[in-house]
Protein backbone atom coordinates (compact mmCIF):
# COMPACT_ATOMS: atom_id res chain seq x y z
CA UNK A 1 0.00 0.00 0.00
CA UNK A 2 1.04 3.55 -0.78
CA UNK A 3 -0.02 5.61 2.01
CA UNK A 4 0.11 4.04 5.13
CA UNK A 5 -1.32 6.07 8.08
CA UNK A 6 0.63 5.20 10.95
CA UNK A 7 -0.65 7.27 13.60
CA UNK A 8 0.87 6.30 17.07
CA UNK A 9 -0.58 5.91 20.35
CA UNK A 10 2.40 6.27 22.75
CA UNK A 11 2.46 3.58 24.79
CA UNK A 12 3.34 5.78 28.22
CA UNK A 13 -0.27 7.22 27.84
CA UNK A 14 -2.46 7.04 30.29
CA UNK A 15 -5.96 6.10 27.82
CA UNK A 16 -9.23 4.33 28.61
CA UNK A 17 -11.81 3.10 26.15
CA UNK A 18 -14.99 5.00 25.95
CA UNK A 19 -18.00 3.60 26.02
CA UNK A 20 -20.34 2.24 23.54
CA UNK A 21 -23.19 4.64 25.09
CA UNK A 22 -20.77 7.57 24.77
CA UNK A 23 -18.53 7.89 21.86
CA UNK A 24 -18.61 4.69 20.15
CA UNK A 25 -14.98 3.44 19.63
CA UNK A 26 -13.18 6.54 20.51
CA UNK A 27 -10.23 6.24 22.42
CA UNK A 28 -9.92 8.74 25.39
CA UNK A 29 -6.14 9.22 26.06
CA UNK A 30 -3.79 12.12 27.63
CA UNK A 31 -6.76 12.29 30.24
CA UNK A 32 -6.02 14.62 32.81
CA UNK A 33 -8.62 16.32 35.83
CA UNK A 34 -11.71 15.20 35.95
CA UNK A 35 -13.46 15.40 31.94
CA UNK A 36 -16.91 15.19 31.38
CA UNK A 37 -18.69 12.66 29.45
CA UNK A 38 -17.96 12.47 25.59
CA UNK A 39 -20.31 11.33 23.26
CA UNK A 40 -21.47 11.41 19.01
CA UNK A 41 -24.68 12.07 18.41
CA UNK A 42 -25.43 8.91 16.68
CA UNK A 43 -23.91 9.11 13.07
CA UNK A 44 -21.82 6.63 11.68
CA UNK A 45 -19.02 6.94 10.78
CA UNK A 46 -17.98 10.18 12.73
CA UNK A 47 -15.20 11.07 10.24
CA UNK A 48 -15.50 11.12 6.48
CA UNK A 49 -13.46 11.67 4.20
CA UNK A 50 -15.28 13.59 0.86
CA UNK A 51 -14.75 15.31 -2.47
CA UNK A 52 -14.79 18.96 -2.66
CA UNK A 53 -17.94 20.11 -4.06
CA UNK A 54 -19.40 16.69 -5.07
CA UNK A 55 -23.25 17.93 -6.55
CA UNK A 56 -25.28 17.65 -3.54
CA UNK A 57 -23.30 19.93 -1.67
CA UNK A 58 -22.61 23.02 -4.60
CA UNK A 59 -26.16 22.90 -5.58
CA UNK A 60 -26.95 23.74 -2.15
CA UNK A 61 -24.26 25.89 -0.02
CA UNK A 62 -22.04 26.95 -3.29
CA UNK A 63 -18.73 25.97 -3.71
CA UNK A 64 -16.31 25.16 -0.42
CA UNK A 65 -13.17 24.32 -1.98
CA UNK A 66 -11.32 26.34 -3.98
CA UNK A 67 -10.91 25.27 -7.74
CA UNK A 68 -7.84 23.21 -8.95
CA UNK A 69 -5.92 23.02 -12.25
CA UNK A 70 -8.27 23.36 -15.34
CA UNK A 71 -11.12 25.31 -13.03
CA UNK A 72 -11.74 21.48 -11.77
CA UNK A 73 -14.21 22.25 -8.94
CA UNK A 74 -13.80 18.34 -8.01
CA UNK A 75 -10.13 18.40 -7.55
CA UNK A 76 -9.16 18.42 -4.08
CA UNK A 77 -10.54 16.58 -1.06
CA UNK A 78 -12.29 17.49 1.82
CA UNK A 79 -12.96 16.32 5.23
CA UNK A 80 -16.32 16.04 7.84
CA UNK A 81 -16.84 15.02 11.30
CA UNK A 82 -20.39 14.39 12.58
CA UNK A 83 -22.27 15.19 15.16
CA UNK A 84 -20.52 14.80 18.73
CA UNK A 85 -20.49 17.11 21.99
CA UNK A 86 -19.21 16.87 25.57
CA UNK A 87 -20.76 17.08 28.59
CA UNK A 88 -19.02 19.88 31.29
CA UNK A 89 -16.78 18.68 34.08
CA UNK A 90 -17.80 16.96 37.09
CA UNK A 91 -16.47 20.26 39.19
CA UNK A 92 -19.66 22.69 40.38
CA UNK A 93 -18.55 25.61 38.62
CA UNK A 94 -19.40 27.78 35.07
CA UNK A 95 -17.27 26.51 32.41
CA UNK A 96 -16.23 26.90 28.66
CA UNK A 97 -15.48 23.87 26.64
CA UNK A 98 -13.63 23.83 23.54
CA UNK A 99 -12.80 21.50 20.74
CA UNK A 100 -10.13 21.22 18.55
CA UNK A 101 -9.14 19.06 15.63
CA UNK A 102 -6.12 17.81 14.42
CA UNK A 103 -5.03 16.79 10.81
CA UNK A 104 -2.37 14.08 10.33
CA UNK A 105 -0.77 13.28 6.77
CA UNK A 106 1.42 10.62 5.58
CA UNK A 107 4.00 12.29 4.06
CA UNK A 108 5.36 8.42 2.86
CA UNK A 109 7.80 8.12 5.88
CA UNK A 110 6.36 9.47 8.84
CA UNK A 111 3.11 10.95 10.03
CA UNK A 112 3.25 14.88 10.02
CA UNK A 113 0.84 17.32 11.64
CA UNK A 114 -0.59 19.10 8.92
CA UNK A 115 -3.60 21.04 10.19
CA UNK A 116 -5.39 22.51 13.15
CA UNK A 117 -9.29 23.29 13.15
CA UNK A 118 -11.10 25.13 16.50
CA UNK A 119 -14.33 24.12 16.21
CA UNK A 120 -15.41 26.47 18.60
CA UNK A 121 -16.01 27.43 22.67
CA UNK A 122 -19.32 27.03 24.43
CA UNK A 123 -19.47 29.50 27.21
CA UNK A 124 -20.74 29.82 30.68
CA UNK A 125 -21.89 26.35 30.44
CA UNK A 126 -23.50 24.78 33.82
CA UNK A 127 -20.98 22.69 35.66
CA UNK A 128 -21.20 18.86 37.25
CA UNK A 129 -22.56 17.67 34.39
CA UNK A 130 -25.62 19.82 33.79
CA UNK A 131 -24.96 21.23 30.38
CA UNK A 132 -23.35 20.06 27.18
CA UNK A 133 -21.34 21.58 24.29
CA UNK A 134 -22.24 20.16 20.63
CA UNK A 135 -19.98 20.35 17.75
CA UNK A 136 -20.42 19.07 14.00
CA UNK A 137 -19.55 19.82 10.24
CA UNK A 138 -21.92 17.43 8.75
CA UNK A 139 -21.68 15.18 5.30
CA UNK A 140 -25.04 15.50 3.44
CA UNK A 141 -24.89 11.67 3.49
CA UNK A 142 -26.04 12.30 7.51
CA UNK A 143 -28.55 14.72 6.55
CA UNK A 144 -30.18 13.05 3.91
CA UNK A 145 -28.48 15.42 1.32
CA UNK A 146 -30.27 18.33 2.60
CA UNK A 147 -27.91 20.79 3.58
CA UNK A 148 -29.59 23.29 5.35
CA UNK A 149 -30.52 21.06 8.39
CA UNK A 150 -28.27 21.10 11.34
CA UNK A 151 -25.03 23.27 12.14
CA UNK A 152 -22.35 23.82 9.60
CA UNK A 153 -24.32 21.22 7.42
CA UNK A 154 -21.89 20.58 4.24
CA UNK A 155 -19.05 22.78 5.55
CA UNK A 156 -16.29 20.51 5.62
CA UNK A 157 -14.34 20.47 8.58
CA UNK A 158 -10.99 20.66 6.73
CA UNK A 159 -11.09 21.54 2.61
CA UNK A 160 -8.62 22.03 -0.19
CA UNK A 161 -6.88 18.77 0.70
CA UNK A 162 -4.47 17.72 -2.18
CA UNK A 163 -5.42 14.14 -3.66
CA UNK A 164 -3.63 10.89 -3.23
CA UNK A 165 -2.94 11.26 0.59
CA UNK A 166 -3.62 9.59 3.42
CA UNK A 167 -5.37 11.20 6.83
CA UNK A 168 -6.06 10.63 10.42
CA UNK A 169 -7.87 13.05 12.79
CA UNK A 170 -8.13 13.22 16.48
CA UNK A 171 -10.13 15.59 18.33
CA UNK A 172 -9.20 17.33 21.77
CA UNK A 173 -11.55 18.56 24.20
CA UNK A 174 -10.71 20.68 27.12
CA UNK A 175 -12.65 21.93 30.01
CA UNK A 176 -12.03 25.79 31.56
CA UNK A 177 -13.31 27.88 34.54
CA UNK A 178 -15.16 30.39 32.75
CA UNK A 179 -14.12 32.85 35.26
CA UNK A 180 -10.52 32.17 36.10
CA UNK A 181 -9.91 30.17 32.48
CA UNK A 182 -8.21 27.57 34.34
CA UNK A 183 -8.02 24.36 33.18
CA UNK A 184 -10.02 22.02 34.41
CA UNK A 185 -9.51 19.13 31.89
CA UNK A 186 -8.36 17.65 29.14
CA UNK A 187 -8.83 14.80 26.82
CA UNK A 188 -7.68 13.59 23.42
CA UNK A 189 -9.73 11.13 21.33
CA UNK A 190 -8.58 8.98 18.68
CA UNK A 191 -10.10 6.99 16.11
CA UNK A 192 -9.79 3.45 16.90
CA UNK A 193 -11.95 1.57 14.49
CA UNK A 194 -12.86 1.76 10.73
CA UNK A 195 -13.25 -0.97 7.60
CA UNK A 196 -12.54 -0.95 4.28
CA UNK A 197 -15.02 0.59 1.70
CA UNK A 198 -17.36 3.05 3.17
CA UNK A 199 -16.00 2.87 6.69
CA UNK A 200 -16.43 2.25 10.29
CA UNK A 201 -18.10 4.04 13.38
CA UNK A 202 -15.26 6.04 13.66
CA UNK A 203 -13.25 7.00 10.41
CA UNK A 204 -14.43 6.28 6.54
CA UNK A 205 -15.81 7.55 4.04
CA UNK A 206 -18.64 10.14 2.76
CA UNK A 207 -20.53 7.30 1.08
CA UNK A 208 -22.90 9.14 -1.47
CA UNK A 209 -20.43 10.57 -3.32
CA UNK A 210 -16.39 10.05 -2.51
CA UNK A 211 -17.33 6.56 -1.39
CA UNK A 212 -19.79 5.68 -4.56
CA UNK A 213 -17.24 6.92 -6.91
CA UNK A 214 -13.47 5.59 -5.53
CA UNK A 215 -12.24 8.78 -4.60
CA UNK A 216 -12.15 7.67 -1.06
CA UNK A 217 -11.23 4.61 1.17
CA UNK A 218 -10.64 3.50 5.10
CA UNK A 219 -8.66 0.85 5.68
CA UNK A 220 -6.43 -0.67 8.84
CA UNK A 221 -2.64 -1.05 9.55
CA UNK A 222 -0.25 -1.63 12.05
CA UNK A 223 -2.96 -0.56 14.55
CA UNK A 224 -3.96 2.75 12.90
CA UNK A 225 -7.20 3.78 11.17
CA UNK A 226 -7.38 5.46 8.02
CA UNK A 227 -9.13 7.59 5.28
CA UNK A 228 -6.94 7.75 1.63
CA UNK A 229 -8.17 10.33 -0.62
CA UNK A 230 -7.84 9.78 -4.53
Amino acid sequence: MRYRVMFTVVAALVAMLVSATQAQAFLRANVTGYPGAFGSAGYVPNIEGGVCNDPAVYSQVGYTCAFGPNNNKFYYDQIFINGFHATSDAYNVTQSITAYAYLYKWNGSTWVAWRTANMGTCPNVAGAGVQRCNWARLAEDQIGNNCSKGYKSCIPLFNNLQPGNSYNVYLRVIWRNASTNGILGTANYLPVDSSLGAGGPDIGCQRSYAYATGRCVSGYYQGTYYITLK
